[in-house]
This record gives C-alpha cells, structure tokens and sequence, in this order.
C-alpha cells in the first residue's frame, strides 16, 4: 500500500468531505482500487468531488494501520559478506 493510499483510506475512515486532491491520479486509483476491493463506498457527490466512507472492511483495514507499532530505529552492523556483527571496542568508523 502506497503512502497515498492510506492516506486517502484514513479520510475515507475520519473526513465527512470530499479528499481534497480528489482528481490526483495517485488518488483516483486509490479510490478505484479500494471500491473495487469493498473498502469504500460512494457517500455522496459535491461540486469539490466524490465523498467516500470507509465499509466494515475498510475500518478493519485503518485499525490494523492505527495498530502498527512505531519503528525504532537501531543500528545494524555488516560486515563484508552481508552478515550482522557487534562491534568490538576500539573499532574505528570511517563513514
């Protein structure tokens, strides 16, 4: 799922209105790609564009989203033949 994607689900899930960037290509084939697979409906049309609501489906799918934990990020050390390794003291980086 694209960025664009979930972020044109999780207005369908929390907006009442139209998406703003509504007639973006990025965002007409999220909202294709979701009627097509249940996850939205069509609410209503406005002269600003398609309103969209988010079915059973797609408020499952914007929960597991929400609950997604948030990546930490850490340190990873490879040696030359791709294998992770700890550092020994003294090491010296040469970035």
């Amino acid at each position: 799922m694209t960025p664009a994607q979930i972020n044109f689900l999780l207005h369908c899930h929390y907006s009442p209105h139209s998406y703003p960037k509504g007639n973006f290509p990025a965002y007409v084939q999220a909202a294709e790609t979701f009627l097509s697979q249940g996850m939205i409906v069509l609410k209503d049309t406005s002269p600003n564009g398609n309103i969209y609501c988010c079915t059973e489906k797609g408020t499952a799918h914007v929960k597991a989203l929400c609950a997604l934990p948030i990546p930490v990020a850490k340190m990873i050390w490879v040696d030359g033949l791709g294998h992770e390794f700890q550092p020994t003291v003294g090491v010296t980086i040469h970035v």
